[in-house]
């Protein structure tokens, strides 16, 4: 927590704006928030598996099924709290991730999200591979300039998706996924 308010300071302090300071308010207030009911919801599993602890101590040495449901629920519930806990951490990343600014550069002039697979056209403009598939089907123009392309072909933009990539490691923004680095890291890895 004290790590991602670090660099949200940094990330909004040369512009010294009030309203990056409300914003960073903002955002702080809402992750603390969530932060409180996840570790309230945590603190109840965690108090669940010390009373099925107890419960287990009691019939120790018992093979009876009451012995054997209350280990099965023990489980059950260690296993809840692992996944509780997986899925705060995925939330906050992805909270965070979202409040993050990424520059103008990253983001595709047709879906306005960040490149997740940029690709040049024959005009030089980069779009997002589905998004500019998906243009190509019913126009023969760039978006950006309207004028015709004989040549639908795409290239893909490694220099920017390196750039996107480094990026997202600097401010590390992970996918929700295990807790790794977002699947865009992985197609980076790809033309290594």
């Amino acid at each position: 927590m004290a790590s991602m308010t670090n660099h949200l300071i940094k990330t909004l302090e040369p512009k010294d704006t009030e309203k990056a300071k409300k914003a960073l308010s903002s955002v702080l207030g809402q992750i603390n928030l969530h932060l409180r009911k996840q570790a309230d919801q945590l603190t109840d599993a965690k108090r669940m598996v010390e009373q099925l602890r107890h419960k287990v101590a009691l019939y120790e040495g018992d093979p009876s099924a009451t012995s054997q449901c209350t280990l099965k629920q023990l489980v059950e519930t260690e296993k809840k709290i692992h996944d509780a806990s997986r899925k705060l951490k995925a939330e906050i990343e992805a909270f965070y991730a979202k409040s993050l600014t990424f520059p103008n550069e990253f983001l595709c002039p047709l879906t306005h999200e960040v490149f997740q697979d940029p690709v040049i056209t024959k005009d030089g403009h980069t779009y997002e591979r589905k998004a500019i598939t998906i243009w190509f089907q019913s126009h023969a123009t760039s978006p950006m300039t309207n004028m015709r392309l004989s040549d639908k072909s795409l290239t893909p933009n490694i220099g920017l998706r390196n750039a996107i990539l480094a990026f997202k490691e600097q401010h590390k923004i992970f996918s929700a996924n295990k807790g790794t680095p977002s699947k865009a890291s992985a197609a980076k890895d790809s033309y290594r």
